[in-house]
């Protein structure tokens, strides 16, 4: 959860403002398929976890960690993780 925090300082959700400490590490590619490493976990809130499992929406990460939703009407959302770098403008 630590390491979690530290890449996605809230949820990966887009518009999603809670704080990673309160968020549920998920596994994008479902386990036991998808392994526990940090290239294929992510932070979701009790609501956009539910969001992912039981509404039909699909999630794909991307080397960089951006998020990337598919809404069940087709619709896409785009999400980045926070710049934590001590030099970034």
């Amino acid at each position: 959860r630590f390491f979690a925090g530290l890449v996605a300082p809230a949820g990966s959700s887009p518009g999603c403002t809670v704080p990673a400490r309160r968020c549920d590490i998920d596994h994008v590619v479902a386990f036991p398929g998808g392994l526990t490493r940090e290239d294929n976990l992510v932070c979701l809130c009790r609501t956009h976890h539910g969001f992912k499992h039981h509404a039909r929406w699909q999630l794909a990460l991307r080397a960089d960690g951006a998020c990337f939703w598919r809404a069940p009407t087709g619709r896409t959302h785009e999400t980045r993780p926070a710049d934590l770098r001590l030099d970034a403008a």
